[in-house]
This record gives C-alpha cells, sequence and structure tokens, in this order.
C-alpha cells in the first residue's frame, strides 16, 4: 500500500538514544531532510546545523552520513537532527 500511495516512513533518534519504530514521520516520495525538520518543527529549521542518516539514502551504510537541508530520504532512514542550542 505504501508503494501504491508513494510513502516513505523516516524514523527519529534522539542524539545518544534509541531509535523510535513505533512513530515514524510519513512523508510522501521525494521529500527532504529539509521536510522532515519542518515535520516535527517549523522553528527547529532556523536552528538547524546538520542531520545524520542511516539507511538506503546513506552512502556509507550502515555507517551514517552526515546532511544537509537537501538530501532525499528514503524509506525507513533513521533521522538524527543536530541543531544549534
Amino acid at each position: 500500500m505504501r508503494n501504491i500511495l508513494n510513502l516513505k516512513r523516516i524514523f527519529c533518534k534522539p542524539k545518544k538514544g534509541v531509535v523510535d519504530l513505533n512513530e515514524p514521520i510519513v512523508l510522501k516520495k521525494g521529500k527532504t531532510i529539509k521536510d522532515v525538520v519542518v515535520q516535527i518543527h517549523k522553528n527547529l529549521l532556523k536552528k538547524f546545523k546538520y542531520a545524520m542518516v542511516w539507511g538506503e539514502s546513506s552512502k556509507f551504510c550502515p555507517k551514517p552520513q552526515r546532511v544537509g537541508l537537501d538530501h532525499i530520504v528514503c524509506d525507513c532512514d533513521v533521522v538524527e537532527i543536530v541543531s544549534n542550542i
């Protein structure tokens, strides 16, 4: 069904925490890290530094890749957002 609707599940990982596999962020195909950040909270975009991504869209799988806002995410990617506090 996800393939028909072109939906992608993105899982969030808190810094030094465990991935939450129970509540994914659901986005349409072709969305970017910027869309993930805005989905979490629009004010987080102002403080965004970079994101760490594990999964199919990462070049160094299974190791994480450091990416910017324009990185396109894939289904079941795990994303850790790093921001200025």
